[in-house]
């Protein structure tokens, strides 16, 4: 986490604690990586694309929700020109939306497919069913061990932490 924290991978929460000793106001400010969060998609997407140095792909796609003007801008439209994301169905990418363990797991298996050997046989999981949108990028990014699972489970509905982006992109 520190690593990706210094390496502006990922963004601290900064905070600032002021207090008076001896009538002398002192401020100490402190970068909190809070790994439980939950964590947004642009957030996500951010993560992703500054981790692989990834830059403007060939695939043009734009989102009625993700203007020019917004600070994830950049981040989205390079992982939509390189096909990491498609945006949901209804054309719009819902930026600010909580990103749920699937979702992620799909976008890293479209991110690092070009780059990684998925081939070999990975593990399933009792709630990821062969029918789901993240079957075949669950099975096979836990193949390789870029994913784990609790036990049998995935619990791909759940929604990600810090941690766990930072772990599985790692």
């Amino acid at each position: 986490l520190e690593r990706f924290l210094y390496s502006d991978i990922i963004d601290g929460y900064k905070e600032t604690e002021v207090w008076e000793e001896d009538g002398e106001e002192y401020e100490y400010t402190s970068i909190l990586i809070k790994p439980e969060n939950s964590i947004t998609r642009a957030q996500f997407t951010k993560i992703l694309v500054n981790a692989m140095n990834l830059t403007s792909g060939e695939i043009e796609k734009t989102f009625p929700d993700v203007n020019t003007s917004n600070w994830y801008y950049d981040y989205v439209q390079i992982a939509s020109s390189r096909g990491i994301i498609t945006g949901k169905e209804d054309g719009t990418f819902k930026p600010n939306d909580k990103i749920t363990r699937a979702q992620m797991a799909v976008m890293i298996y479209r991110a690092f497919n070009p780059t990684v050997d998925f081939s070999a046989t990975g593990k399933t999981f009792k709630d990821v069913p062969q029918g789901s949108f993240a079957y075949d990028a669950v099975v096979k990014t836990a193949g390789v061990g870029i994913i784990r699972g609790y036990g049998d489970e995935f619990k791909p509905n759940n929604f990600a932490t810090r941690s766990q982006a930072v772990l599985m992109i790692d």
